[in-house]
């Protein structure tokens, strides 16, 4: 079980690799013969996606941390703040682009440009939501009923 969690440690377990390993519960599942058995096969696969999705967290946290170190090791103003322009400028133009399309007469073609453009910005303002305000809580959650999952 090692080897496996040492080839996937580093990838979140996408539905490829759940898939992947509800197949070997459903091979082991086979094999396995007594309760104990069977037990501890299940202890060990659940132990083996808590180590997945362990990895995975430590990544992401990993990465927020390298660049918080990066911003604080910087003197200049506009390294600093460069995400949180970026991100500020991404959400005022999808502002910008909703009061053009509510408030603006615009030609039929642009029209199709526009809330293109709109429907990506609006896919971006969610991401950064989530980056800046919620994902890190959610995953801590999971990651503490994993652990509790994990309890014998």
């Amino acid at each position: 079980m090692s080897k496996i969690t040492e080839l996937i440690s580093g990838f979140k377990p996408s539905a490829q690799i759940t898939d992947l390993l509800d197949k070997g519960a459903d091979i082991v599942d086979r094999f396995v013969q007594t309760g104990a058995e069977k037990e501890e096969a299940k202890r060990e696969w659940a132990k083996l996606e808590s180590d997945i999705q362990s990895a995975y967290l430590a990544d992401t946290q990993q990465a927020r941390t390298s660049e918080i170190e990066r911003i604080k090791a910087s003197k200049s103003w506009i390294t600093q703040n460069l995400n949180a322009v970026i991100a500020l400028g991404v959400i005022a133009l999808s502002f910008i682009l909703f009061g053009v399309l509510a408030l603006v007469k615009v030609e039929p073609t642009q029209k199709d440009i526009i809330i293109y453009v709109l429907g990506a910005l609006t896919t971006f303002v969610g991401q950064i939501v989530a980056y800046y305000f919620g994902s890190s809580k959610s995953s801590s959650d999971k990651t503490d009923q994993l652990n509790e999952l994990m309890k014998p």
